[in-house]
């Protein structure tokens, strides 16, 4: 009940802020919505310039570029006058042509405008941005929506996104130790659709040793540069090294939560459990396109140590492979099985083995 209260407030506030932006942006409220063919035009060809000079794969930037150019000169896009529909299917054809789920176009004049003439915000201004992302990121607990431990002393975290230690650290610690002496933990990525990558390096961190393992590194085409992610040397708390990990994922697990699960995947120290995972492994970011649109451009990709490749397009493949429903179950009966290998303990393993015929039966109805 109180996180349905909470998702309730956070889907009143961000209407409340549409409405003041609506508001402030009176004139773009009312804009025009319809895009004639010399707008199509300056738009297909703005971002095939874009593609060529920012995707991560040069190859492909110029392909998907000569792509739209030439189905514009088909007339494919003569039928689309409407903004968001045009937006829509140019999105479709750059993401058939790629299979990147990343690549997007998006309609937003307020925005494009910000990014074409960026205001120089006063400290008073930027304290109260900070503050707001702030206060979402709270009303959403940082994506720790639940922590429990489930029958037989199995951890439970249920993960909706990963926000910035800056602001989720503190939330984080106290999950992952709420967890530490659990016989074994399961990670529910199923509804976990993006987020910050330091938070994947210092969740991954508590399941490692003390030894530095390269968990990631991600190169960005533009600086010609990559970055490394290590795990951290320290974590406040209880490192789990020895403990079995599950992780959940579904088709809806996307962009870092891949990451994660892929990483740990890769390090042989979690199971991954469920559906296999939508497949975009390429961070970038939002480029103004005129002065209405705008286009989300991969230009980075990661690049896993073991693998020497990413889930990109293919999604993390799970181990167990089950439908989004019977993830849990499935990962709660595989935790107990592990379980009750390692118990020595006589009383404790009847137990554990109590546990799993109930929930096995449970399974099977």
């Amino acid at each position: 009940m109180a996180m349905k209260m909470k998702k309730t407030l956070l889907v009143s506030l961000i209407l409340l802020l549409s409405i003041v932006i609506l508001r402030t942006h009176g004139a773009g409220a009312q804009e025009d919505l319809v895009v004639n063919s010399k707008e199509k035009k300056e738009v297909i060809d703005s971002i095939a310039k874009l593609l060529k000079d920012n995707y991560v794969f040069p190859d492909m930037g110029i392909k998907l570029g000569e792509y739209i150019i030439a189905e514009h000169k088909k007339g494919d896009y003569d039928k689309f006058n409407d903004v968001n529909k045009f937006a829509a299917q140019l999105t479709s054809d750059l993401q058939e042509v790629s299979k990147d789920f990343h690549l997007r176009v998006i309609f937003d004049p307020r925005a494009a405008k910000e990014q074409l003439y960026p205001k120089k915000f006063t400290d008073e201004e930027l304290e109260a941005q900070r503050n707001w992302r702030l206060t979402l990121g709270q009303l959403q607990n940082f994506g720790f929506e639940n922590v429990k431990i489930l029958d037989g002393n199995i951890g439970y975290l249920k993960l909706t996104g990963f926000f910035s230690l800056e602001n989720a650290g503190p939330t984080a610690v106290a999950a992952m130790n709420f967890l530490a002496n659990a016989f074994a933990v399961i990670i529910d990525l199923r509804e976990s659709g993006g987020g910050n990558p330091q938070m994947c390096q210092f969740l991954a961190t508590y399941f490692l040793g003390k030894e530095p393992v390269l968990l990631n590194s991600i190169y960005t085409r533009v600086k010609d540069e990559t970055d490394q992610f290590w795990s951290l040397p320290y974590v406040p708390g209880k490192r789990m090294a020895d403990t079995d990990v599950f992780l959940l994922t579904s088709k809806d697990t996307f962009s870092a939560p891949e990451g994660f699960a892929y990483m740990l995947q890769q390090q042989k120290r979690a199971t991954v459990i469920g559906e296999t995972t939508r497949g975009g492994a390429h961070p970038g970011e939002t480029k103004p396109v005129n002065e209405r649109f705008l286009v989300w451009i991969p230009m980075a990709r990661a690049i896993d140590p073991i693998s020497k490749t990413n889930w990109e397009g293919v999604g993390v493949i799970p181990d167990i492979e089950t439908t989004k429903e019977q993830a849990l179950i499935t990962a709660h009966i595989e935790a107990l099985k592990k379980a009750i290998e390692k118990e020595k303990r006589n009383n404790i393993k009847a137990g554990l083995e109590a546990f799993l015929e109930k929930i096995s039966k449970n399974k099977d109805r």
